[in-house]
């Protein structure tokens, strides 16, 4: 069999695109050198696997991201309070290849597979991840900032606000809504674009599972948190992130191949 990549989108658009986009946020200080890299890095094989609809739903992603945390250090600082382990910086490598490193993959994968269900299996992983990344980050974020009441999950004890492994309700509100938004919203591109795996098709069960998984490996990280807080004294936040990511995608894939009735 000849060697073939399943392109959903125009490469001349994807570098373009990719190209112009990184370079606008590079000059505008929204990225440093590295994460422009990072950036290319998810753009290019996400827009090629995905086509437009892929692209704008990362170009959502990120553009949530950065508003967030804008938006919630404004309201923390009008309401002194202090959030920890944010700082509006360029982004670095690290900062985008993170957050992206599996729907990137679930793109690298979806282009060299040719089996309709293992396409079908990224797409839901490439939904999965970026909506538990930004689930995590709202529920942390609005947490710090509105959170009355912060409960360590391990030990259901009252801790203060900003604790590892700490979880509010207004946090875990605000991350739930914000898991269902990002995954409604990317089922409605996929639509929207005519994006379709032969043979397979996102509805209703798909896209419960993925809010669900998402939403269980938020809480489940926070739990690795708090367990790591016992042993270190800043357990690497980025490292976490990543981890929970691995975990909602995990436990997308495993819901959705499970045998019905």
């Amino acid at each position: 069999m000849p060697f073939s990549l399943h392109l959903f989108g125009d490469p001349l658009h994807a570098a373009a695109i990719n190209l112009l986009l990184g370079l606008l946020f590079f000059q505008t200080k929204i990225l440093t050198r590295g994460g422009l890299i990072a950036c290319w890095m998810a753009g290019l094989p996400t827009y090629l696997a995905f086509g437009w609809p892929g692209f704008l739903i990362l170009l959502v992603f990120f553009t949530a991201q950065d508003l967030a945390v804008r938006f919630t250090m404004r309201e923390a600082t009008r309401r002194k309070r202090s959030i920890t382990d944010r700082k509006l910086t360029p982004k670095t490598f690290g900062g985008i290849f993170v957050p992206s490193i599996l729907s990137g993959l679930a793109a690298v994968i979806l282009l060299f597979s040719t089996n309709p269900t293992s396409q079908f299996l990224c797409q839901l992983a490439f939904m999965a991840s970026l909506s538990t990344f930004l689930g995590d980050l709202i529920s942390t974020e609005f947490g710090q900032v509105y959170g009355k009441r912060t409960f360590q999950l391990i030990t259901l004890e009252r801790v203060r606000v900003g604790t590892r492994g700490g979880v509010s309700v207004e946090g875990s509100i605000a991350g739930g809504v914000t898991v269902l938004f990002c995954t409604v919203m990317s089922y409605g591109l996929f639509q929207a674009g005519g994006f379709v795996i032969p043979l397979h098709e996102l509805g209703v069960k798909e896209i419960i599972i993925v809010i669900f998984a998402s939403v269980l490996a938020n809480h489940i990280e926070s739990v690795i948190s708090g367990v790591m807080a016992q042993f270190q004294r800043k357990p690497n936040k980025m490292a976490l992130s990543f981890i929970g990511i691995v975990i909602g995608v995990l436990l997308a894939l495993f819901f959705t191949s499970l045998p019905e009735g």
